[in-house]
């Protein structure tokens, strides 16, 4: 069977595994809020997690939003700095701002794909403390997530865990190789037609 000049260079593109497209994993972390370990918002930047909110963080006694909680419509986001991350996990204290307990710990929470798109919104329930979050967005990899409190419903998040992936980028020779044998299977295929 004679095969074109193009079925070989398509078939040797995609038998090269696409090495620009592998994972990398790291080890997985945890970050204890309101311990001595993640008092300064630059430690925890360290650990490859920005965190931003509707208000001021505050890590003193947790991680809350002007205080302990993220309660009364605030929201916490959580970016993972330069990478994407699996296994994220969440504990949180469920609390209520107003005594009411059928709202205590309400809230949603938003997560986001590789490309920075929303995974759509997801309610949390009241009493749940240990969130998987990865799970419930179908186990994709996430670049941030996001909470945000229902009204008079509060969470204190003590713990969050995670693993950063990095996608490794494409060495400079391995696209030079692929350029070349494009161009040269394209000078081919002209000279061929003549």
């Amino acid at each position: 069977m004679k095969h074109s000049l193009l079925t070989l260079i398509v078939t040797g593109f995609f038998s090269l595994g696409l090495p620009f497209l592998s994972l990398k994993s790291a080890k997985a972390i945890t970050i204890n809020f309101g311990h001595p370990d993640a008092d300064e918002l630059s430690e925890v930047n360290a650990l490859g997690l920005d965190i931003s909110g509707s208000g001021n963080i505050d890590l003193s006694t947790g991680l809350g939003i002007d205080d302990f909680l993220v309660d009364n419509g605030e929201s916490i986001t959580f970016t993972f700095i330069n990478s994407l991350a699996s296994s994220v996990g969440t504990f949180s204290a469920v609390l209520t701002s107003d005594g009411n307990s059928s709202t205590i710990g309400t809230g949603t929470l938003e997560g986001f794909d590789v490309d920075g798109f929303s995974l759509g919104s997801i309610a949390i329930d009241p009493l749940t403390a240990i969130i998987d979050v990865n799970g419930l967005f179908g186990n994709q990899l996430l670049s941030s997530i996001t909470f945000t409190s229902d009204l008079n419903a509060g969470r204190n998040f003590t713990q969050i865990s995670y693993e950063l992936v990095s996608v490794e980028t494409p060495e400079p020779s391995i696209l030079l190789g692929l350029g070349v044998i494009g161009l040269a299977g394209i000078r081919g295929l002209k000279r061929k037609k003549n």
